[in-house]
């Protein structure tokens, strides 16, 4: 049987508890007995349920985030939607992970822009250490250093163009990345900092013709607008552009929930590292220290989950939740627990977002069943009985399942039940998994080593135009 993933807690006496403590001023809670991705639900739950209030998440590090994020994408139904139609936003770094030079990511700066600039409409924002200390332009000052561009209106490329170099974007053959620009005869494609999708710009001498967005990996366009919004680059340490932190643009009512208060203050003050080359003065700048972020906290309500625990004396919260346990794909033992879960009128709901998985537990299902003691001398249609009220499908991937009394659900997840790594990086909803983008094309360099997918490791040798069916198209020489 497939299903959405229904019910969730928000009428639970847990949900309805919390908020009504989060009603007092400066509140501080703390939520015991959350396991796996039933953070993400209960909080979903209380979102729901206080729908006038937001909800700052931090997790103690990047990857924890990232899961969280993709869990509230998903149980908000948003995991293809535009910015201007979400709820639930991730405020990352402006930095790349994992690398000794701090160097900073397009794609993290479009996310904190719009982020910034969808605040009155974000319901949830997850973030973590090393970005809710970084500073940014405050959504006032973005809009004075913006403007539009309308079709119809006059305006010269040179003065566009000029403006693109002087806000720091780069000059590029193809728009691949947030910050690109390129100018071919009368047209100018650009990737600003507010949008997921890059535009190009027809003009008619100084006149704009058109506005259409397109698609970077194709080229091709496929939206035609009729005005959109030139934003320069949002963080800029050369320059003195008056930077605020996040926490001083949320409303006073806003509920901050964290899962490792003293590790998440850890590694705002690690974070320091990364910028050996700054003077204190200049780092005070761009980036918040532990006590001006703990200064800027305490003004808030706060609640302690999976484990964290706010300052002082907390009001408690119990759940009612257990991870969910490794089967090691003994598939006896898995269904024999949905067994008693049914018995005890617990549903269980197996998330994929792939169909074949979903197919292949139900196959494995079936065959368990059919030498099952209990249930070896049923009828087939029997049996399919059993096999439907054993079992729910959903395609909600979430990152860790779990099991919830209060709720009378049990969730688990393809990838823990079959042993499988679980991957989900902040760009995914940006880049093509499968799709290598014009930007990794320019980065080659003659000599490089590549891999062919049917004829393996060689050298990259350019680009060479080859007549493909009579047409001429650029392939890749190895």
């Amino acid at each position: 049987m497939e299903t959405g993933f229904l019910p969730l807690p928000a009428a639970t006496e847990t949900c309805a508890e919390t908020l009504r403590l989060l009603q007092q001023p400066a509140a501080r809670i703390q939520l015991k007995g959350l396991c796996g991705s039933a953070a993400a639900v209960y909080l979903k739950g209380c979102a729901d349920l206080d729908t006038a209030r937001l909800f700052l998440v931090l997790s103690s590090d990047m990857e924890k985030a990232a899961f969280l994020y993709h869990d509230l994408e998903l149980l908000f139904q948003e995991e293809n939607a535009e910015s201007r139609d979400k709820q639930v936003f991730l405020f990352p770094s402006s930095y790349k992970p994992h690398t000794a030079e701090a160097l900073p990511d397009s794609y993290r700066l479009l996310m904190r822009s719009q982020t910034a600039a969808m605040l009155p409409a974000a319901r949830i924002i997850v973030s973590y250490p090393e970005a809710l200390c970084e500073k940014m332009l405050s959504p006032k000052k973005m809009e004075e250093e913006s403007f539009s561009l309308r079709v119809g209106e006059t305006a010269s490329m040179d003065d566009i163009t000029e403006f693109l170099s002087n806000a720091d974007f780069e000059y590029s053959d193809y728009v691949s990345q947030p910050g690109d620009f390129a100018v071919r005869g009368g047209i100018i494609d650009l990737f600003s900092y507010l949008d997921e999708h890059p535009y190009r710009i027809a003009f008619n001498g100084d006149r704009i013709g058109s506005i259409r967005q397109f698609d970077i990996r194709t080229q091709a366009s496929f939206n035609q607008v009729e005005q959109m919004q030139l934003m320069p680059k949002p963080s800029l340490p050369e320059n003195d552009r008056q930077l605020v932190s996040l926490l001083s643009l949320l409303p006073p009512d806003t509920a901050v929930w964290l899962d490792d208060w003293e590790g998440f203050l850890f590694q705002v003050e690690h974070n320091r590292q990364r910028f050996p080359q700054w003077e204190t003065e200049q780092y005070l700048r761009h980036f918040s220290d532990k006590q001006m972020l703990w200064h800027e906290m305490a003004a808030f309500t706060q609640v302690g989950y999976n484990g964290g625990k706010p300052k002082g004396k907390p009001a408690t919260v119990t759940c009612h939740t257990q991870p969910q346990e490794s089967f090691n794909q003994n598939f006896e033992l898995l269904i024999d627990q949905w067994i008693s879960h049914a018995e005890k009128g617990i549903r269980n709901i197996f998330g994929s977002d792939n169909a074949n998985q979903r197919k292949r537990i139900r196959n494995i299902l079936g065959e368990v069943l059919q030498s099952h003691p209990k249930y070896r001398h049923f009828s087939e249609e029997e049996k399919k009985e059993w096999e439907n009220r054993l079992i729910e499908m959903t395609d909600y991937s979430l990152h860790e399942g779990f099991t919830d009394t209060d709720c009378g659900i049990a969730f688990y997840t393809d990838h823990q039940v079959f042993n499988r790594y679980h991957r989900y990086r902040i760009e995914d909803r940006f880049r093509d998994k499968d799709t290598r983008t014009l930007q990794d094309l320019n980065e080659l360099k003659v000599g490089d080593y590549v891999t062919h997918i049917n004829y393996g490791i060689g050298r990259f040798a350019g680009l060479e135009k080859i007549d493909n069916n009579g047409r001429v198209q650029e392939a890749i020489k190895i």
